[in-house]
Formats: structure tokens, C-alpha cells, sequence
């Protein structure tokens, strides 16, 4: 069967990007044709580098070669048209299946939708509810809002999530029961054995401003302990600000020399850094799912989260 799937991005190197791989190693692994339609132009080679060498897919159809800027209201509503455009196209085909694996944005016209964060229809649409940072976004959302409402009757077949917490945040703004399906999680491969820790505290994320790293700072000038905190994340559009700011907060705190930062790195850094930390810290109180924590927890560490979210 042909099986087109549908996504903004894999050059973000997240958790949903991650979903998107494995989806298309098993769609192929059974026999299935996958065709992949994103915005930009993938980036295999970067991929590879920091998860490892993933399933291709047979064929892939982009907007564009690079991302256009995201600092212009203009540029985001031409980017929702071309992602409208990208799910009515992966959908035209009658002898396949498409699925829209950014269903949190738009769950519409595709025969499946996944869910993986808190979906951007759920939440208020005030200047402070922007998890995407869309410049004016007291005013375009508004035309999201009246688009949302024409498109509700092109609802996916199918609205997939990952997590409890999700699906009952979804069911109450859509009332549709979405199916469970949860993420795949990398455990570690030689089993958990009694092995000696430091005393580290680490972090993966994004560079976001959604993910609320700024409390790690505030969380280390307060340990008494002489702890390492270590924050390993994959830089996009838009994050050298991000971890700019990172910094500063830091120097200003004085937390410079307890807070160590990794930007981009592969997956042996990444498994380094589980095997020697105690505990893994998640700042978001959002998280729908928490792919990290769940992997860090076979690594032996102890998990830290807030009382809020899926984690």
C-alpha cells in the first residue's frame, strides 16, 4: 500500500521527528510504499548524524528548498497555505493512506492525524498562549480560528496521540476519543547494571521557548550539593536567541560554571551523558509525552518533573 505522510519539518530533530522516522522504518519494514511531503527540504545527512541513519523514504516532495523567515506574519500564513496545500496533495491519492503527522495544528483532510503536543486548538488564543512564536499572533489568530472552523468538517478519519494527558485535552476541544499510540523509545540496549553515577543533572531539549529551560539556572544556584548540570539540545530556527539568553542567564545568576551546554549532539554524546548522570530534569509543564524522560529512566535516572503534563 502507498502510504504518504505529512510533516513541517525534519530538520527540527525532535520528538515528533523522531516518531516520523520510526513510522516510515516500519511502514517499509512491512512492505508499504512511503512517500514523505514536508515543507523544506530534508537534511538527511544532518540526520543521520545526530539519531543515526534512518529508513528513507521512496519519494519526497518539498515547498521549499530552505524555510522562508519566520520573523513576518505574512511568512507564517504563506507557510499555513503551503502545509494546507501539502495535506490536500498526500491526500488525493484513492489507492493509499495518508497521514498528517502535525495534527496539532491542523487535524484536517488526511484519513489520519497524531497529535503529539498540546494542540494549538485547545489552548487560548491570547498574545500569551504562543507556543510557536508567530509574530501578531493576537491577530492572526483570528484567521487561525475561522480557518480551524471552516476546515472542522474535513476532520481526519482517524485523530492519533500519544498520551493519556493528551487525548482527554483533545476529546474536550474536539470531541473525538483519539487512539493511544505511544512513541518509540530508545531504551538502552545492554539492560540497567549497577554502575557508579556523578553527581549530574541533565536535560534534553530543544532550544525553545516553550520548554522553559530558563529554570534550570534558577534550579542550580540553589542546590547546596556540587552538582554538574549538563543541557543537551538540537539548535533550529530560531534557537541561537533562545540559548543566547540561556547564557545570560546564567552569567547573571552565576551559574555559568555548574551549567554545561551541548548543542547538537550525537547520539553517542547523548548516551555518554545518560550513563553518568542521577537524575534527568524536565522543565516543561506541557509535555504531552516526555520521550526523554521515559529514556533516561532505563538509563537509571531518576526523573524530575513537574506535577503538570504527561511525564
Amino acid at each position: 500500500m502507498k502510504v504518504n505522510i505529512i510533516h513541517p519539518s525534519l530538520n527540527r530533530h525532535g520528538g515528533a521527528e523522531r516518531v516520523l522516522l520510526e513510522m516510515i522504518r516500519s511502514l517499509s519494514n512491512s512492505g508499504h510504499e512511503t512517500n514523505l511531503y514536508t515543507l523544506d527540504r530534508v537534511r538527511w545527512d544532518q540526520l543521520t548524524q545526530s539519531s543515526g541513519r534512518g529508513t528513507q523514504p521512496v519519494k519526497e516532495f518539498y515547498t521549499y528548498d530552505n524555510l522562508p523567515s519566520l520573523d513576518s506574519p505574512l511568512n507564517w500564513c504563506l507557510i499555513a497555505i503551503a502545509y494546507l496545500k501539502l495535506l490536500v496533495q498526500a491526500n488525493e491519492n484513492a489507492d493509499g493512506i495518508s497521514i498528517n503527522n502535525y495534527g496539532e495544528v491542523f487535524p484536517f483532510i488526511t484519513d489520519f492525524s497524531y497529535v503529539h503536543s498540546i494542540p494549538l486548538f485547545a489552548l487560548p488564543m491570547k498574545p500569551e498562549s504562543n507556543p510557536y512564536s508567530v509574530p501578531f499572533w493576537t491577530h492572526l489568530s483570528q484567521g487561525y480560528r475561522i480557518a480551524h472552523r471552516i476546515l472542522r468538517s474535513r476532520l481526519s478519519k482517524v485523530i492519533l496521540t500519544n498520551s493519556v494527558y493528551n487525548s482527554e485535552i483533545i476529546e474536550r476541544s474536539l470531541g473525538v476519543k483519539p487512539i493511544i499510540v505511544s512513541p518509540p523509545i530508545q531504551l538502552r540496549k545492554l539492560g540497567l547494571q549497577a554502575v557508579e553515577k556523578d553527581t549530574v543533572v541533565l536535560s534534553i531539549s530543544r532550544f525553545s521557548t516553550t520548554k522553559m529551560l530558563d529554570n534550570i539556572p534558577m534550579i542550580a544556584i540553589k542546590v547546596k550539593s556540587r552538582c554538574k548540570f549538563g543541557v543537551l539540545g538540537h539548535l533550529d530556527t530560531g534557537a541561537s536567541q533562545v540559548l543566547d539568553a540561556f547564557h545570560k542567564l546564567c552569567r547573571r545568576l552565576g551559574a555559568q560554571d555548574r551549567v554545561e551546554v551541548i548543542t547538537n549532539p550525537c547520539q553517542h554524546e547523548i548516551e555518554e551523558w545518560l550513563g553518568k548522570a542521577q537524575v534527568y530534569l524536565a522543565t516543561q509543564p506541557t509535555e504531552a509525552f516526555g520521550m526523554a524522560v521515559a529514556e533516561a529512566m532505563s538509563f537509571g535516572c531518576v526523573p524530575l518533573v513537574p506535577r503538570s503534563g504527561g511525564p
